[in-house]
């Protein structure tokens, strides 16, 4: 057995994969059964029920939580037999480790889980919709940004000719 400092050092973050719904309680059973670090990025969203207004906590990765971990046989058999794990998401068959610094950038959002909420993974020739502003309705593919700004670009095949135009990126939806 590895002196603490030596194993966290070895440790590396992993995102495990869930059954729908079931950040909570894996978050919480994990927390007390789990020698290692876990972590449940969430933010607030206000719901009504019954007439009266609700903060809820939400999954900002929803069906995704992420523990740090040296994955040793122990601590795998604890992982994977945790109600409503699904698994260790992998990358060519073996766990794919996430960086720290990536973790660490969500754990500083995290601290403001009033003013942070999930967003659609956008890239580089992803079809978009616009759905807010004055572009609403008009469908293109993203280029990269410019000053915190995405260029939409509307192309018409027929004549290979698009036009451009600088949009939110928070007023597009991903079409699938």
């Amino acid at each position: 057995m590895l002196p603490a400092n030596e194993s966290s050092a070895l440790s590396k973050w992993y995102a495990i994969s869930l059954h729908s719904n079931f950040e909570n309680l894996v978050t919480e059973i994990l927390s007390r059964t789990f020698s290692g670090e876990v972590f449940y990025p969430s933010y607030f969203v206000k719901s009504k029920r019954r007439g009266k207004e609700h903060l809820v906590r939400k999954p900002l990765f929803q069906g995704y939580i992420f523990v740090k971990s040296r994955l040793s046989y122990e601590e795998k058999k604890i992982i994977l037999g945790t109600r409503g794990v699904v698994g260790i998401v992998k990358f060519k068959g073996k766990p794919a480790p996430i960086p720290d610094e990536t973790i660490e950038s969500l754990k500083i959002l995290g601290k403001h889980e009033d003013k942070i909420a999930p967003h659609p993974y956008l890239k580089d020739g992803m079809k978009v919709k616009v759905i807010s502003g004055p572009f609403a309705g008009a469908t293109g593919i993203i280029i990269g940004e410019e000053k915190k700004k995405t260029k939409l670009i509307v192309s018409v095949d027929l004549l290979h000719r698009s036009v451009a135009v600088k949009i939110d990126p928070f007023s597009v939806e991903l079409l699938l």
